[in-house]
């Protein structure tokens, strides 16, 4: 449907650009009809109406082609986006990094305004304007056939000079660009330092790095513009000297009779028109290369593969998880071998280790951020790949170090986890959090906006409102992140009460390095090199001497280190 409407839309541009031709053409008969009868003003009637109906008609498809043009492109961005929004709610949680937000936002955004500005816009009208020099190339060539070839007997060479201007020039625009990241690197990096820069008086350095990339992008800028100008110029010195050999053809043809001064006045006028797509070739092919490189991204991500997903809801009995024999990979960089562990509904469990031991990888495969190569994950005897994904996510509650906060009420901001949630609901859930007392204390209470990701809010303001939105979904598994880091004191003992709330009648996996938090949960699971190599209660693992004890004793010290 988008492409005949985008091939209607050419088609009535190549009419409207034709019916001005004719207008010249009609001009260019009447000329002639006046220099052979000094009585024709009283038979021009006939003209006048013709060149009144033909503008009036030139009006109507001109309007028609711009509003068909616009609804096609309105027609691809909708179509487009709503496929993506489509795709992007298949993806497992695994594929949201923070590394592909803004490349997400670019491809909905920016790239699909590319495909609906080339597609929709330039291509309908450069498409109407080929239509256009097909049919006046025609009736050239039907006119006078030596004035034809003389128009377009330089035409290929120009073109061919063009193209491969246009290669070269996408080379170094492409060498250009890594200098301009590298560039504008090493002013962020500049500018988010000068503060240690100023402290240690050691600005000059970083300066003179600064200026050389400069001065090096500007030089490669130069050479780019330097070859846009050769090549361009010699592709309009092409068409020039095509339409000046034309001309001198058409000289020589009235001079030796097989010219006409119609034929010569029409291809003098009309060849302009018949030029019009060769004029625009370059922007054209850019426009192209622009157009496949924002779909071939949009392809990318509409081809990524999909979570393998099925209707299958259970009723759940239990929330006994089990990880069996479980394997998991990230290429050669990480891998978790024959891991099997259970744990029974209610349980707090810890999960503890060095920094890129696999203890937040076990708990999102959990969630199925990513699938397990081998082995299973099962949920109350159900493996979590056969179970519906939304369904599955709506059982498991997440409280993360990063919390994300929209530009909406703080009431709102909650309900997110609950829709159907009631403001007495989510009142009771902001007590249970601790956060309740806070919100009130604000000059609109719950229904005070927040800034964008709650820039407003301090650490542990944002990490109670997220332990507030676990509370009102009431999911029966919760997966704390590392919640009480990076906080003061104060924060952190609301935080703890807020969590011990929280915890009351659900299954609990806590990703905890204060080690001193977690002495009084059921289990704790030590992770090294994605394996589980130790498990058991606080003491008993003191006891063992093991790594938890010297994780443990290693914070201890860092504790009580001081200054002397």
């Amino acid at each position: 449907m988008k492409k005949i409407k985008i091939l209607k839309a050419s088609i009535y541009f190549s009419i409207d650009i034709l019916l001005g031709t004719s207008i010249l053409i009609l001009m260019i008969d009447l000329l002639e009809l006046l220099g052979g009868n000094d009585g024709i003003f009283e038979t021009l009637h006939p003209y006048w109406i013709s060149v009144g109906c033909i503008l009036l008609i030139k009006a109507l498809f001109s309007g028609q082609a711009d509003l068909i043009e616009h609804y096609a492109g309105f027609d691809i961005t909708e179509r487009m986006r709503h496929k993506m929004i489509e795709k992007l709610k298949s993806y497992s949680l695994g594929f949201y990094t923070q590394e592909r937000i803004g490349e997400l936002s670019t491809i909905i955004h920016k790239d699909v305004d590319t495909i609906e500005l080339v597609a929709a816009h330039l291509w309908s009208r450069m498409l109407g304007d080929i239509i256009v020099t097909i049919a006046l190339g025609g009736f050239l060539l039907f006119t006078n056939w030596q004035m034809f070839i003389a128009m377009i007997l330089l035409l290929p060479i120009g073109v061919f000079s063009l193209l491969k201007g246009i290669q070269r020039n996408l080379e170094l625009e492409k060498d250009t660009k890594e200098e301009q990241m590298t560039m504008v690197s090493l002013f962020v990096e500049y500018t988010k330092g000068i503060p240690l820069l100023k402290a240690y008086q050691n600005d000059v350095g970083f300066e003179q790095k600064i200026s050389n990339s400069a001065k090096l992008f500007g030089e490669k800028s130069k050479n780019i513009a330097t070859h846009v100008a050769l090549y361009i110029g010699k592709y309009n010195i092409c068409l020039e000297l095509s339409y000046g050999f034309m001309l001198l053809v058409g000289v020589l043809g009235l001079i030796q009779g097989y010219a006409t001064l119609t034929e010569f006045l029409l291809f003098s006028m009309v060849s302009k028109e018949f030029y019009k797509p060769f004029s625009a070739l370059e922007s054209s092919f850019l426009n192209y290369v622009k157009a496949e490189e924002s779909y071939t991204r949009i392809a990318k991500l509409l081809e990524s593969p999909s979570i393998t997903d099925s209707n299958f809801k259970p009723v759940f009995e239990n929330f006994d998880i089990q990880y069996k024999n479980m394997m998991f990979s990230y290429g050669k960089d990480f891998s978790m071998h024959n891991l099997s562990t259970s744990i029974k509904t209610g349980q707090k469990i810890a999960l503890v280790g060095p920094s890129g031991s696999g203890k937040t990888t076990f708990s999102q495969l959990l969630l199925r951020f990513y699938d397990v190569n081998e082995g299973s994950i099962t949920i109350g005897n159900h493996d979590i790949r056969n179970i519906k994904y939304d369904y599955l996510l709506q059982h498991i509650s997440i409280v993360m170090q990063n919390i994300t906060l929209f530009n909406d009420t703080i009431l709102e901001n909650i309900r997110i986890a609950n829709p159907d949630a009631t403001r007495d609901q989510i009142i009771d859930a902001t007590k249970k959090a601790m956060i309740h007392d806070f919100i009130t204390s604000l000059p609109d209470g719950y229904d005070t906006i927040l800034s964008e990701n709650g820039s407003n809010l301090s650490g542990g303001q944002k990490q109670r409102l997220s332990i507030a939105r676990a509370l009102i979904k009431d999911a029966p598994i919760v997966i704390l992140d590392e919640a009480t880091s990076n906080v003061d004191p104060i924060n952190e003992r609301k935080i703890q009460t807020a969590i011990s709330n929280l915890s009351i009648g659900r299954t609990v996996l806590i990703i905890a390095h204060n080690l001193n938090t977690i002495k009084h949960v059921d289990n704790i699971l030590v992770f090294q090199d994605g394996q589980i190599v130790e498990s058991g209660c606080f003491n008993n693992l003191l006891t063992n001497n093991q790594l938890f004890a010297q994780l443990y004793n290693s914070q201890t010290m860092a504790k009580n280190w001081m200054i002397s």
